[in-house]
């Protein structure tokens, strides 16, 4: 039996362990895509949203995809088949895709990314400065 949660469900687990008050002033962490209800069966994750990434999550019926990378930085104007971005996010509503990006929030929370990379290049007596 696959297991089903609601989207906030999800967000709010990840956030209790990587908070987004972490995240640095020009990141955008946090949910980039998506209805927090939507019920997510299957979750991928990936370092960015390429095209790639985004057809092998619709050829597995996946609902979310959890990067790294947030795949919008800035504002943008229009959202068309015209720009490389624009043709990713209609693909992804098309397809009920949600996207969740953990940037600067996973690398700087206390069991993220750089105490990970830390420790594995130093041992285990490091301190997070």
């Amino acid at each position: 039996m696959e297991r089903i949660a609601l989207l906030s469900e999800i967000i709010k687990m990840l956030e209790k362990e990587f908070p987004l008050s972490l995240q640095e002033k020009w990141d955008n962490s946090g949910l980039i895509l998506g209805d927090k209800n939507t019920h997510i069966q299957k979750a991928q994750i990936s370092l960015d949203i390429t095209e790639n990434v985004i057809d092998r999550a619709i050829e597995r019926g996946v609902d979310l995809i959890i990067s790294h990378h947030p795949m919008i930085f800035s504002s943008i104007k229009q959202i068309t088949d015209s720009t490389i971005l624009g043709k990713k996010i209609l693909k992804l509503i098309k397809n009920g895709v949600s996207v969740y990006a953990l940037h600067t929030n996973l690398d700087d929370a206390k069991q993220g990314l750089n105490q990970y990379i830390e420790e594995k290049l130093m041992g285990e007596n490091i301190k997070i400065m």
